[in-house]
């Protein structure tokens, strides 16, 4: 499996996580934004949420789409099968 390429990034990171499948990580961001990164792969994938300050956020089990949610229990899910993300 090929390594991790997440360089330094000047982030303040609320929560993470990584796919089941260890294919995906994502650091939800204290000012309401999504990063993901995809191992192997020096790209990232920013999802702004605007103003929403996320609480947290997961993988669903089969690793292709990943819920946040806010404090109010509003949800947001994006699919990882999406352009932009391939």
């Amino acid at each position: 499996m090929p390594a991790w390429t997440w360089d330094r990034v000047g982030l303040a990171v609320h929560h993470f996580s990584f796919s089941p499948d260890s294919r995906w990580f994502a650091a939800v961001c204290d000012h309401g934004g999504i990063w993901f990164n995809q191992r192997g792969d020096s790209r990232r994938v920013y999802v702004s949420t605007g103003t929403t300050r996320l609480s947290f956020g997961y993988f669903s089990a089969d690793g292709r789409r990943f819920l946040a949610t806010d404090a109010s229990g509003r949800a947001l899910i994006v699919d990882l099968r999406a352009n932009g993300f391939q």
